[in-house]
């Protein structure tokens, strides 16, 4: 349960917040087809974490692996904070930096959310897709008053899931052993042990591999219910928004998902929804924080918690949320690719 409420809040609001408008740009009414692509393509990069054969690679590798893991993190940090100040406070960059601000205290202070905290957010954020689905398919869309080509094809379908990975990636906990909340599983002497969710030997205590087995095991199908409840959510939210909006219209939203409600004749709902936004892309930021402090080893980890949130804060005022994304799915992909590469090397010596 630990594990799919993370996973949750630590994909939500990079994706349907931060992606839908520029992916739509890309891929068109195929924007749900996309969405599916990504699914695909970060399952396969986050169940791929239970290896880590990069750790024994030669230091320039190791060196270029830090730079991208860290640069796309930060990337994804400002993208995120960006496409909170556009619901909140649009047209100011003023929501970005207070949500950076908070989240960076927050982090200081209590770097690893409790478990409850966790869960009560993931279902603020999933109630809050459910309003959305619900309202943008009660009333039938406005015709628009002339014609306008939604655009997209294969290449467009690509880069838009390219793009929309970024989002799925933030179910794996970056590098070996990081982890956002504890999941507890049974210890050999019927106790508990904390258990890296990327499948390693746990902190606390080492485990025998029968039991470490059954731990990488009990993470896969986490990770596989994670994917379900993630996909499944943002698919319903992105064919009631394409339904609203159309993909010309979402395509230059800055806030697709407030507008998708106006159009609906919904407006009521806005500020629950507002709420779930910050909720979400707040969790998200905590989360990339988090992997930032757990990649700077020997850095401590308040000031590395508050270099990042200098660094968020003061990007998302002068990059745009879609530019900022763009450069964080580059730079997150990169690494993944370099990351497959080598477990597929070393699998076949």
């Amino acid at each position: 349960m630990d594990l799919l409420a993370g996973g949750v809040v630590a994909t939500v609001g990079a994706g349907l917040f931060a992606g839908l408008a520029p992916a739509a740009g890309l891929a068109g009414p195929w924007l749900p087809a996309a969405l599916v692509a990504a699914a695909g393509l970060g399952l396969l990069v986050v169940l791929s974490t239970s290896d880590s054969p990069l750790e024994t690679a030669r230091l320039p590798v190791r060196r270029l692996v830090f730079g991208l893991r860290t640069l796309g993190r930060l990337a994804a940090a400002v993208a995120v904070a960006g496409t909170a100040g556009a619901y909140l406070t649009p047209g100011s960059a003023g929501g970005a930096v207070a949500l950076a601000a908070v989240v960076t205290v927050l982090a200081v202070l209590l770097p690893r959310p409790p478990a409850l905290v966790v869960r009560v957010a993931a279902a603020v954020v999933l109630v809050t897709l459910a309003l959305v689905a619900l309202a943008c398919f009660a009333i039938e869309p406005v015709a628009p008053a002339v014609a306008v080509s939604d655009g997209g094809n294969v290449l467009g379908v690509v880069a838009a899931a390219g793009l929309l990975t970024v989002a799925f990636l933030g179910v794996a906990p970056v590098p070996r052993g990081a982890r956002v909340v504890d999941v507890e599983l049974p210890g050999p002497n019927g106790g508990t042990a904390r258990n890296s969710p990327v499948g390693g030997a746990p902190d606390d205590s080492p485990l025998d591999l029968g039991v470490g087995r059954a731990a990488l095991r009990a993470w896969r199908w986490g990770v596989l219910a994670v994917f379900a409840v993630v996909l499944v959510a943002s698919l319903a939210v992105t064919a009631g928004v394409l339904r609203q909006l159309g993909a010309a219209r979402l395509a230059l939203s800055p806030a697709p998902v407030v507008d998708a409600l106006a159009a609906a004749d919904a407006s009521a709902v806005e500020p629950l929804v507002l709420v779930g936004v910050a909720v979400a892309t707040g969790f998200v930021l905590w989360g990339i924080f988090r992997g930032l402090v757990v990649l700077g080893r020997g850095i401590p980890a308040p000031r590395a918690t508050v270099a990042a949130g200098v660094v968020t804060a003061m990007g998302a005022v002068l990059v745009a949320p879609a530019t900022a994304l763009v450069a964080a799915a580059v730079l997150l992909l990169g690494d993944a690719a370099l990351h497959l590469i080598a477990v597929r090397h070393q699998r076949l010596r």
